[in-house]
């Protein structure tokens, strides 16, 4: 890979190997998050379908926002995107694999991880 640099290489690495086990159906969908020093972005993503059931970013004209790139920002990018999500009847109900969770700190699946 003539220039690119290491920096983004060893992002793309690290994203495959959670992409391995990380993978959103329709029943679950999985959420991805972007964020730039400006603005940020969300997904509700389908991955077996292979289709983004949901957007909502930080330059939608509907959220009226000034900057993107602050806490504010991504506080009402998520409210938007759960807004989207539920009235698209479309449930996420965790940001972390339970495999990820389950290797840290829990021996057997608790109330909290399931």
């Amino acid at each position: 890979m003539a220039g690119t640099s290491k920096r983004k290489i060893a992002r793309a690495k690290r994203h495959l190997r959670l992409r391995r086990h990380i993978s959103g159906t329709a029943a679950r969908p999985r959420l991805n998050v972007f964020r730039s020093l400006s603005n940020i972005y969300a997904q509700v993503i389908d991955d077996v379908a292979g289709k983004t059931l949901v957007s909502a970013s930080s330059q939608d004209k509907e959220l009226n926002l000034s900057y993107g790139g602050n806490v504010a920002a991504a506080k009402a990018v998520g409210e938007a995107v759960a807004k989207k999500s539920n009235r698209c009847r479309y449930r996420y109900s965790s940001i972390r694999p339970r495999w990820l969770h389950l290797s840290w700190s829990c021996s057997s699946p608790c109330r909290r991880c399931s």
